[in-house]
């Protein structure tokens, strides 16, 4: 996740036209269809260099983030409130879009997963009132969930920022994993005091402190912490280590002093 201070200028940068900045209803809608030419070809081509390994097909930034680049965020969490019919007829829109795409994932062999990303925090609480998050959207992920798990796959859910209060949800609506870069944020401890062995945690050590300003003995300590108090064989850990290399902000040899810590506690459980 990029600093905070930097994610609205990057949103007025790239998005600012937005899609649906003005209109009417459902009728303005025109979706480009789940099957457009090319869509699924990256999951073919990955399948096929990787037959023996466990893939996560991504649907990228879906649900709520996939919304706001449609609507423009400002706007949208305003109509949540004040236009919620229109807001109601854009958010079923796009999550039935997406779960005809998830579908047409689900038929392909040797898929194990699909992985939805969803932003929902600040750095301090959840974007909009976890009541009328339960209410809107907690019911349309079940949807997704279910028709994942039905079909004998994992769920994979991402989430950055402050997003403790739907965590709960998640797990009870079918998420098999959840990838939360800002474990330091949301209370590592919590997190496995609370949810340890009913969920995977996907986790680097945090990429909003930690990595970036501690030390690489405090970035070794975290990645033990994180692997001491998470790891539980019902549920388990999975160390996350490439999204500061995506995102270009956290210097290399901070991402090796943590793989080299992730790998060392590997091999110790594995000995132990």
């Amino acid at each position: 996740m990029l600093p905070p201070e930097n994610v609205y200028a990057m949103y007025k940068a790239v998005m600012v036209d937005w899609r649906f900045s003005e209109w009417r209803g459902i009728d303005d809608i025109k979706g480009a269809g789940s099957s457009g030419p090319g869509r699924l070809d990256n999951i073919y081509r990955t399948i096929e260099l990787y037959p023996d390994r466990y893939i996560a097909a991504s649907v990228g930034l879906s649900g709520m983030n996939r919304i706001t680049f449609l609507r423009g965020m400002e706007q949208f969490f305003i109509d949540l409130y004040v236009n919620h019919k229109l807001a109601m007829e854009l958010i079923n829109n796009v999550f039935e879009w997406e779960l005809t795409v998830i579908q047409r994932i689900l038929e392909i062999p040797g898929v194990d997963a699909i992985w939805l990303s969803d932003d929902w925090g600040t750095q301090k609480t959840l974007m909009i009132d976890p009541k009328l998050w339960r209410e809107v959207f907690k019911p349309l992920y079940a949807k997704q969930f279910e028709v994942i798990r039905g079909k004998g796959k994992d769920v994979i859910f991402h989430s950055c920022g402050y997003v403790y209060d739907i965590i709960g949800d998640l797990i009870d609506i079918g998420a098999s994993a959840l990838n939360l870069n800002q474990p330091h944020l949301l209370g590592i401890e919590r997190l496995g005091s609370e949810f340890g062995g009913k969920v995977c945690f996907i986790c680097p050590v945090d990429m909003q402190t930690t990595l970036i300003y501690g030390t690489q003995a405090e970035i070794e300590a975290e990645a033990e912490l994180l692997v001491n108090t998470l790891h539980r064989p019902a549920g388990g850990f999975i160390a996350c280590m490439d999204e500061g290399i995506d995102h270009g902000y956290i210097p290399r040899q901070r991402i090796d002093w943590m793989e080299a810590a992730f790998r060392r506690l590997a091999l110790e459980k594995l000995e132990g």
